[in-house]
C-alpha cells in the first residue's frame, strides 16, 4: 500500500521477453539512516568530550602556571628561600619546576655569597679608614699650629694605598 523506492535492472531475453530484477531500498535506506544518525552523535559527543577535556587541561595548566607566577613574585620581592612546589607527575612541569628550583638555590647560594663578601670588606676597610681618619685629623690639628706633621701624611697616604690594594 505505500511506495517505497527500489534499485532495479531489466534485462532481456531471448525470444523478446524482458526480465526485471530488483530489491526494496527501504532496509538499505533505514540501515543508512541509522550509521548517519549514529556517527552524527558519534560526533558531537566526541567534540563535547574534547572541548571538556581541552578545558579541563587548560585550567590544570593555568593553575600550575600561576603556582610558578605567585611563587615568582614572592621571590621577586625579596623571600629567595622560596621554591616552586613540584607534583611529583614526572611531566614537563615537574622537570621544569626542577630545573628553576635548582637555579634559584644556586641564586640564593651565590647571594649569600656576596653578602659574606660585602661584609668581610667592610670590616676590612672598617680599621683602615678609621686610622686614615685619625690621621687626617692629626694633620688638621698640627696645621692649625704652624708646621704639617711630614709622618703623619706619610701614614695617611700609606692607609690610604693600603685601602686602594685593598679594592
Amino acid at each position: 500500500p505505500e511506495a517505497r523506492r527500489a534499485r532495479a535492472r531489466a534485462f532481456r531475453l531471448r525470444g523478446g521477453f524482458r526480465l526485471l530484477v530488483g530489491r526494496d531500498m527501504h532496509e538499505l535506506d533505514a540501515v543508512r539512516a541509522l550509521i548517519v544518525d549514529t556517527l552524527s552523535w558519534g560526533l558531537a559527543i566526541t567534540l563535547a568530550l574534547a572541548l571538556a577535556g581541552g578545558i579541563a587541561m587548560s585550567r590544570s595548566m593555568l593553575r600550575r602556571l600561576e603556582v610558578i607566577n605567585a611563587t615568582s613574585r614572592e621571590i621577586m620581592s625579596g623571600d629567595l628561600s622560596r621554591r616552586i612546589p613540584q607534583r611529583g607527575t614526572a611531566d614537563e612541569f615537574d622537570e621544569l619546576v626542577s630545573h628553576l628550583n635548582a637555579m634559584l638555590a644556586r641564586i640564593e647560594a651565590l647571594m649569600e655569597d656576596v653578602r659574606r663578601v660585602s661584609d668581610s670588606i667592610a670590616h676590612d676597610l672598617k680599621t683602615p679608614l678609621t686610622r686614615l681618619r685619625n690621621d687626617l685629623e692629626t694633620l688638621r690639628a698640627s696645621h692649625s699650629s704652624g708646621e704639617p706633621d711630614r709622618d703623619a701624611i706619610d701614614h695617611a697616604l700609606q692607609e690610604a694605598d693600603g685601602l686602594l690594594a685593598t679594592f
